[in-house]
């Protein structure tokens, strides 16, 4: 079984570097400096940035990063949080040509692993996890987790007794995304 874990493991390292040797590294990069800011901005740190939704569980994502606080939000204040790490997201990704250059490219890969017609919303994605120095969830009504993939934001708390994570709201920004990523699509070069 072992072996089999592993050969698996080898396969995908083997699929995701054929990937970045196709594509570069750009988009990446790029990635990588804007989760960077977040975590000064916001006063976190950033436990990873990833690929094709790895760390914030949606296959689609293909930028992603998540993030850890001690804070102690509440439901509003984690709104302003996920709210201002959106729009500056959006923002970010549909004003670097990199982004947009590495969606067009992959289009031409072979084989296709994900490909959208042009840069997308759902290609971006995060986590907030909220935990105390025993890393142990804050209680209620205090967030646990904020997640943002596929153009909604998720808000959680942990449970009291087991401290599994249960939603509390959903929030979702179909419509403004997509107008702000649309508009942006129109001006991006990638010259």
């Amino acid at each position: 079984m072992k072996k089999c874990i592993y050969l698996l493991f080898a396969i995908q390292f083997c699929v995701l570097s054929q990937v970045f040797s196709v594509a570069g590294l750009g988009s990446y990069e790029k990635m990588d400096e804007f989760a960077n800011a977040q975590i000064k901005k916001h006063d976190m740190k950033l436990l990873g940035t990833c690929i094709y939704g790895i760390l914030v569980d949606y296959k689609e994502c293909t930028w992603g990063f998540k993030t850890m606080s001690q804070k102690k939000m509440t439901l509003d204040e984690g709104k302003n949080l996920a709210h201002q790490m959106v729009s500056d997201y959006c923002e970010y990704v549909t004003t670097n040509p990199e982004f947009r250059k590495h969606t067009l490219d992959s289009r031409k890969r072979k084989p296709i692993i994900f490909h959208h017609e042009d840069l997308n919303p759902t290609q971006i994605g995060f986590k907030v996890a909220f935990w105390d120095e025993e890393v142990n969830r804050p209680k209620k009504p205090y967030l646990a987790e904020i997640r943002f993939a596929n153009k909604e934001i998720h808000y959680y708390v942990a449970n009291d007794d087991t401290q599994a994570l249960e939603e509390v709201e959903v929030e979702f920004l179909d419509k403004k995304i997509a107008e702000h990523f649309h508009a942006k699509n129109h001006k991006l070069s990638v010259d």
